[in-house]
């Protein structure tokens, strides 16, 4: 089916201001995906408040060629959608991750973050990174391990006097 050269226009235009406004976007392969767990995975991005869209690789190309952003052609190929997310924080990757490791159907292709296209090997790294919370957990932890260690030092000291 073809599209208008307007139609066209307005797609580029769209995945253009999709690109500038968002602080990650990344690429999925969803080839044999089925209908049911593509709309949980939609369902389950938007609850997050990313958005995922799918456009023609070729009108995508376009998009991010007006914009200065070279290094995703090699990963546009197949079918591909495109989740786009408002915040910094990597729960996009997250999502995503989880749901290619239950879903084998889903592959993680590619992303724009910080400015910066990560290769496959990247995005992977991302999305396996510790949250925030997990991250203050584990730094309240080694906090209250060290005061633990410090009080026991104290407290052998002490008794090593009086002995």
């Amino acid at each position: 089916m073809s599209i208008s050269r307007s139609e066209k226009e307005h797609l580029i235009k769209e995945i253009e201001d999709k690109l500038k406004n968002s602080k990650s976007m990344i690429i999925v392969n969803y080839h044999k995906l089925n209908v049911p767990n593509m709309l949980d995975l939609r369902s389950e991005l938007r609850q997050a408040g990313i958005e995922l869209k799918v456009y023609k690789n070729r009108i995508f190309k376009i998009a991010a060629k007006n914009l200065g952003i070279d290094g995703l052609d090699k990963y546009l190929i197949g079918q591909n959608a495109f989740s786009f997310a408002d915040n910094d924080s990597p729960d996009s990757f997250k999502i995503l991750h989880k749901f290619a490791k239950k879903n084998r159907s889903l592959e993680m292709m590619s992303a724009v973050y910080q400015d910066k296209v990560l290769d496959q090997k990247s995005v992977l790294e991302i999305a396996v990174l510790p949250s925030k919370e997990d991250l203050i957990c584990m730094f309240a932890s080694s906090l209250k391990y060290s005061v633990m260690k410090f009080a026991l030092t104290l407290k052998a000291i002490e008794e090593k006097k009086e002995a």
